[in-house]
C-alpha cells in the first residue's frame, strides 16, 4: 500500500475512532420483556382469550384474574388497547409502570391511567397489580337499534293515517299511535293524552 493511499484510508475513518472514543450499547431487553408483558395483556384481553389473560397474572392471583375475565367476556363484548406505557422504576425482580390505555365493551369504552406494578416469576413478567390513577369519561354509542326510532317525521300526537291500521283511525286526536314500536298487554305504542298529560 502507498503512503498515499495510507493517508486517504485514514483521513476516512470517522472522527471518533481517531479519538480512541468506544461506542457503548445500552442494553435496554429487561424494558423491552416489561413492555411486552404489558402488551401480552392487553392483546389477551382484547381477544377474549381467558388462557393467556390468566397467564399474564402472579400465580396467586391467576384463579381469580381467570374467573373474572370469564364472566365479563361471556357477558358482553369487550376490548382493550394500550397506548402507552412508562417505565418508572425496575430492579431484577420487580418493576412499577404507568399505563394509559382504552377499555371498553360493545357500547362505551373510556381511557384509563394506572400504575401497574410487575414481579419476575420464572424469568418472565407478570402482573402483580394495578393502582387506577384516572379514567376518562365514558364514551357510548346509541343503545337502542335502529329499528326501534321512530319514523323521520313521525309526531306521535298527529300520526299519517296511511301509516296506521284504517280500524284504528278512530283513536287518531287524543291518542297517539306509533307504528313498529311492538305490542305489549294489547296496547301497541299508544300514548293516551288528557289534559296535557300523556302516558301509556
Amino acid at each position: 500500500m502507498g503512503i498515499l493511499t495510507l493517508a486517504v484510508a485514514v483521513a476516512l475513518l470517522p472522527a471518533s475512532l481517531m479519538a480512541n472514543e468506544r461506542v457503548s450499547v445500552v442494553n435496554n431487553s429487561p424494558q423491552i420483556g416489561l413492555k411486552d408483558a404489558l402488551a401480552a395483556a392487553a392483546v389477551a384481553f382484547d381477544s377474549e382469550d381467558v388462557d393467556a389473560y390468566e397467564m399474564c397474572f402472579k400465580e396467586s392471583r391467576r384463579k381469580d384474574m381467570r374467573r373474572r375475565a370469564a364472566v365479563l367476556f361471556a357477558s358482553e363484548q369487550c376490548s382493550m388497547e394500550l397506548i402507552e406505557s412508562h417505565t418508572v422504576e425496575m430492579d431484577e425482580e420487580t418493576a412499577e409502570a404507568a399505563v394509559r390505555y382504552k377499555i371498553g365493551n360493545s357500547r362505551c369504552s373510556s381511557e384509563v391511567v394506572s400504575m401497574v406494578r410487575l414481579i419476575k416469576e420464572d424469568g418472565r413478567w407478570v402482573i402483580d397489580k394495578e393502582v387506577k390513577i384516572s379514567a376518562g369519561p365514558r364514551s357510548c354509542g346509541p343503545v337502542a337499534s335502529a329499528s326501534a326510532a321512530p319514523a323521520k317525521g313521525w309526531d306521535p300526537f298527529n300520526p299519517d293515517k296511511t301509516k296506521i291500521p284504517s280500524g284504528l283511525h278512530h283513536l287518531v286526536g287524543d291518542i297517539g299511535i306509533q307504528p313498529g314500536m311492538g305490542c305489549a298487554d294489547g296496547k301497541c305504542g299508544v300514548r293516551r293524552c288528557e289534559n296535557g298529560r300523556c302516558g301509556l
